[in-house]
């Protein structure tokens, strides 16, 4: 969902450049919107619907619902998005008196998708209802009180953690945009008083110099619009410090992550020590083993001492880059001088899609393979990390064999994550992985006594790859704008 919101934010404010210059009258204007929320609702309901049924009626999430599920879903998801272009193409909600006033106009233009968003959860609650409460029936010691979020609740969780997620960040981005455009261009290049592009090297430094602040102090913004607090001492928060100074793992603060005991999930946040943060929920440590909860937390460190956030912001430039590249070629090649820009622009957006789908969901679930094999490394004894660890120089374990026991550990972990979040161990994750793909590579290595060097060595080639792709794309854009 989170990536469904920047692709969306992305899009429309893109579209939203070449609108066509109309007057949409206040009735057409609330038929256009009831349109778009109206068709959003109905292809939710419907997804949701197909849930409720396969339970009621089956008794279990057969493949077939599960598919039928993902179809309206993908739906749902296609029709926020274009829906929303389409509106800010048509000239729906165009900012032209606002644009003396930072953020307010792309606010205005970004408002009926994120109106459209807490409407579709409405519709999406009761599959998630019952899905959870499956899950309870098969799943031991989930949910003892027997508690589910009401649809406020659940619309809430999502807001927070899917939309304000993304719009917090892009946000603060977009209005230091606005904010030095309108009154710090004007006092270095007076000529390009009303420009949009990123003009001189000092703008484009100052834009750079704003974002990469928003985005290391973003996480702690997040922590607390997530509703985190800190991890309350005992032998868990012990055994987690304990992992973290053996794997090298430095960090602001470790969280207990509240949810009411609804989700069963860890993540962490943050590209810099001093504001990283790395959270656990509540159903994780009150339904997991000791040892588990472990596991997982060691998966988590491992995206950090591999530095996977890091290097999805250079598949990020990279990507922009490559784009770019293209789409100002293609300008300069089209025999049309009047439809170059739109054309530029369609290249560029659609090379930045294809991009993002194949290629980032490729690299992400190469990065979180080598998260789960360095979990399963981290956890080669099940009786505690000190035997795991026999030495104090930094190395986690005598060599880089995966142990059948740190195998085991570790999968057991992730499947009773899926089990307690009601995820079909088969499902397929964009970013991820299904769960069955995963656990069936951690448990041939324990059991065939493989090591870490093949995935080490794929995502070292992959970090290679980005590198190269940066500054090829980075120097012929450079070449292309000079010209």
């Amino acid at each position: 969902m989170q990536i469904l919101v920047l692709i969306a934010f992305v899009a429309t404010l893109t579209t939203a450049e070449y609108r066509i210059e109309s007057s949409v009258g206040l009735p057409t204007a609330i038929i256009m919107l009831a349109v778009y929320w109206g068709v959003a609702m109905l292809l939710a309901r419907i997804a949701s619907r197909c849930v409720v049924r396969g339970i009621v009626i089956t008794g279990e999430l057969s493949p077939a619902v599960v598919r039928r599920h993902r179809l309206f879903g993908a739906a749902a998801s296609a029709w926020l998005i274009f829906g929303s272009c389409g509106l800010a193409m048509l000239g729906f909600g165009n900012p032209a008196d606002l644009r003396g006033w930072p953020l307010l106009g792309n606010i205005v233009i970004l408002l009926p998708f994120m109106v459209a968003l807490p409407l579709v959860w409405t519709q999406e609650y009761a599959g998630w209802l019952a899905n959870r409460r499956f899950a309870a029936q098969h799943v031991q010691a989930t949910n003892p009180a027997n508690r589910y979020w009401s649809r406020r609740e659940f619309v809430s969780y999502n807001a927070r953690h899917s939309l304000l997620f993304i719009a917090v960040p892009v946000f603060l981005i977009m209005f230091g945009e606005d904010v030095l455009t309108l009154y710090v261009q004007p006092l270095l290049d007076p000529h390009q008083a009303e420009s949009i592009t990123l003009g001189s090297a000092s703008m484009f430094a100052l834009r750079l110099a704003w974002a990469a602040a928003v985005f290391t102090i973003a996480p702690a913004i997040i922590v607390r619009i997530w509703r985190t607090e800190a991890m309350p001492p005992g032998e868990i928060l012990t055994r987690l410090q304990a992992m973290s100074r053996r794997m090298g793992l430095r960090y602001r603060k470790i969280l207990l992550w509240r949810t009411g005991g609804m989700i069963s999930n860890a993540g962490v946040m943050g590209l810099v020590a001093p504001l990283r943060y790395v959270m656990l929920s509540d159903a994780l440590l009150e339904s997991m083993a000791p040892e588990q909860v472990e596991a997982i937390f060691a998966h988590e460190a491992g995206h950090i001492t591999s530095h996977h956030i890091f290097y999805s912001a250079v598949f990020a430039a990279s990507s922009l880059a490559t784009s770019l590249a293209a789409g100002v070629a293609i300008g300069f090649l089209s025999p049309w001088p009047e439809a170059a820009p739109y054309i530029s622009q369609a290249v560029i957006f659609i090379i930045l899609a294809v991009l993002w789908v194949f290629g980032f969901g490729w690299i992400s679930r190469r990065f979180e393979r080598q998260s789960d094999v360095t979990a399963a490394w981290a956890m080669a004894h099940a009786d505690g990390c000190e035997h795991a660890f026999p030495n104090d120089r930094g190395s986690m374990a005598p060599s880089d064999q995966i142990t059948p026991t740190g195998a085991a550990i570790f999968a057991g972990g992730l499947e009773r994550v899926a089990q307690l979040n009601g995820l079909p161990r088969n499902q397929r994750n964009w970013r991820h992985g299904s769960i069955a793909w995963r656990v069936q590579y951690i448990l041939w290595l324990g059991s065939t006594g493989g090591s870490r060097r093949q995935i080490d060595r794929t995502v070292r080639l992959i970090k290679c790859g980005l590198w190269l792709s940066l500054a090829i794309s980075a120097g012929v854009l450079a070449v292309e704008l000079s010209m």
